[in-house]
């Protein structure tokens, strides 16, 4: 699990949350997105991690009203979305 601030414009910066699902590959991509519009809280995307294209489970709250508690949340559901995800998309858990 990530957490770091965005580089947007110190009014609008949030705090970006995310956990690895695994690699970002073509064949993935239509699934990934299926499963991205099911998604009630955080969503799929696509993050360069030490130089190579993984699918994340993504969460974004604004920095400047964020709390502990939501990050606490936030953390443990996008760990679980994260390894369901890799597991559907590659039938594998490797993160």
């Amino acid at each position: 699990m990530l957490i770091e601030p965005s580089a947007h414009p110190v009014a609008d910066r949030l705090l970006l949350l995310y956990s690895q699902c695994g690699d970002a590959r073509p064949e993935y991509f239509e699934k990934g997105l299926r499963l991205n519009g099911l998604m009630a809280h955080g969503g799929l995307a696509i993050r360069e991690i030490a130089g190579t294209p993984q699918f994340v489970m993504i969460d974004t709250y604004p920095r400047a009203t964020v709390d502990a508690e939501e990050i606490r949340r936030s953390v443990l559901e996008l760990a679980s979305q994260a390894d369901a995800v890799e597991k559907l998309l590659s039938g594998v858990d490797r993160y």
